[in-house]
């Protein structure tokens, strides 16, 4: 595959391998994670948790790695779990072993781990984008309700207090204000009674919208905008191309300084794009009566349709995983057999036939839970939010009386017992280390101290301690041992096997008489 590589690429690739940067220094404390500067072992790294910087560092990534201008088809005929596993190999080694492998095989594990990862960090920013947008709603909302409670105090009886204003002012048309209205309602009482009706629906809506236009401007709409340049979105359906238009419409309008958008551009309106509550907002008249469209505001809700389309995958994006075209989700051959695959699916042909089913469905249940509700003494709905409905929480079950004897026995057996006595005596038990096999070629070492040493890493990360402090508390073992024996054998998808390893043999030794047949478990602490 290599062959297919050009020199420049050849050029970038063995640049970028130069400029390393060493991972296992954010463990003894070291800021590298933290430059701006993208090195090698740095795109290793995942995006971590939203903010600025995390932003412009996952942009600078993906810049980096579309600079080696790898091509697009270069693995596409390949299966994904080959890849994959030439990708783990790829990180698990360390610089200078790289380097001692032959051209063609250096260059093809560095191109898999790059290619893969444009697509893992192309997945990363529609994530980071969704989060964002949903951690600004929530935070606006959030803000305007504390401001609503400060401010607004609700006052009771104001229906009848009004009535007797009212009345009180058609009785005295003549008479002054202060003696005659405020002698029947405080002036207290109808100020918190203005603030109150103030405080509706639609003005509630501004004001949200209004932080959320200062939080995204402030900090986010740079980083947003690189998003939207750097990321090719697409839809097969013809409903959805308002939004694809909307998006080449900011992208052609990102260095321009314009509060609005020119008069003569053609920007979709519809409100698959600008919801009613936030219409008046963004499409303003200026002082000649023509029609202009303000441009962070549009930014706003462009940004959430595309949210709300990305999520159902009516929008996506090219050369991405999780978020890439809904048909190559289907086989190769679906089209020529169809009927088949329904079949096995157990599915209608008749789209019409399947959404008649589940409606009748939902109404069957529904009729059931209509029908329990009056007789369920726990169950309650509430004039409050639109009918909530309350479940009173169930009362506490008896502690049987065997249980308090179990307790003292286990105490008495085992009084203390090590973290790392458990997890060697679950590997004894379940076999669950042998499922973290080498990325490399071959093996060198004995497998009692390849176990050993997995255990100790497995210890120190799932501690939180880290691999260099359980080294230091054995003088047998050097923490580069474990680092290597980390790189080498512990990643996500052995992991996720041993895990399941582990829930698979504590399900097969419960009993089934006692704890039924589920896989949800109350956890009885030890007193």
């Amino acid at each position: 595959m290599y062959k297919n590589l050009s020199t420049i690429t050849l050029k970038k690739i063995d640049d970028l391998l130069d400029y390393w940067g060493h991972i296992e220094n954010q463990e003894s404390g070291s800021n590298e994670s933290q430059t701006s500067e993208i090195k090698f072992r740095k795109l290793t790294i995942g995006p971590g948790c939203l903010s600025q910087a995390t932003l412009f560092t996952e942009l600078d990534k993906l810049k980096t790695l579309l600079a080696l201008e790898l091509p697009i088809n270069l693995f596409s005929e390949i299966p994904p779990k080959v890849l994959q596993k030439y990708r783990l190999r790829a990180i698990s080694e360390d610089k200078t072993e790289l380097q001692r492998h032959k051209n063609p095989i250096r260059y093809t594990l560095l191109a898999t781990f790059f290619w893969l990862k444009i697509k893992e960090l192309n997945d990363n920013l529609i994530e980071l984008l969704i989060t964002l947008i949903h951690k600004i709603d929530g935070c606006a909302e959030k803000k305007v309700k504390m401001e609503m409670i400060l401010e607004v105090k609700k006052v009771f009886g104001k229906n009848k207090m009004l009535i007797d204003f009212l009345e009180t002012a058609l009785q005295n048309p003549e008479g002054t204000i202060k003696d005659t209205l405020f002698s029947v309602v405080n002036p207290q009482i109808l100020e918190d009674i203005v603030k109150e009706l103030k405080y509706k629906k639609s003005m509630y809506q501004q004001k949200v919208h209004w932080k959320i236009r200062n939080s995204y401007s402030s900090s986010y709409r740079t980083a947003v905008t690189e998003i939207l340049k750097l990321l090719n979105f697409k839809s097969n359906n013809h409903l959805h191309q308002p939004v694809i238009e909307a998006i080449e419409l900011l992208r052609s309008y990102d260095s321009s300084k314009q509060i609005t958008f020119s008069p003569h551009e053609d920007i979709p309106l519809g409100t698959e794009i600008i919801p009613i509550k936030w219409y008046d907002l963004v499409v303003i008249e200026d002082q000649n009566r023509d029609i202009r469209v303000n441009r962070i505001n549009y930014e706003i809700c462009v940004l959430h349709a595309l949210r709300d389309k990305l999520k159902c995958r009516e929008i996506w994006v090219a050369f991405s995983h999780r978020y890439r075209n809904p048909e190559e989700y289907l086989p190769a051959d679906f089209e020529g057999n169809r009927i088949q695959h329904y079949e096995e699916l157990n599915q209608p042909l008749e789209s019409q036939e399947k959404i008649d089913d589940l409606q009748q469905q939902l109404r069957a249940k529904l009729d059931m839970l209509n029908n329990n509700i009056p007789k369920n003494k726990k169950v309650k709905i509430l004039s409050k939010h639109n009918g909530l409905i309350s479940i009173a929480p169930n009362e506490l079950s008896k502690e049987p009386k065997q249980l308090g004897h179990l307790k003292r026995e286990l105490s008495n057996r085992w009084w203390m017992t090590n973290l790392i006595d458990i997890l060697k005596e679950t590997a004894l038990r379940t076999g669950f280390i042998n499922h973290f096999q080498s990325l490399a070629t071959h093996e060198r070492l004995y497998r009692d101290e390849i176990q050993k040493r997995l255990l100790l890493c497995l210890y120190g990360i799932g501690k939180n301690t880290g691999i260099k402090r359980v080294s230091s508390g054995d003088a047998s073992m050097q923490y580069k041992a474990l680092l290597y024996v980390k790189r080498k054998y512990i990643h996500v998808e052995n992991l996720r096997i041993a895990n399941q390893s582990i829930v698979n043999a504590i399900l097969t030794e419960r009993a089934a008489p006692i704890w039924g047949q589920g896989t949800t478990h109350v956890l009885v602490v030890m007193s």
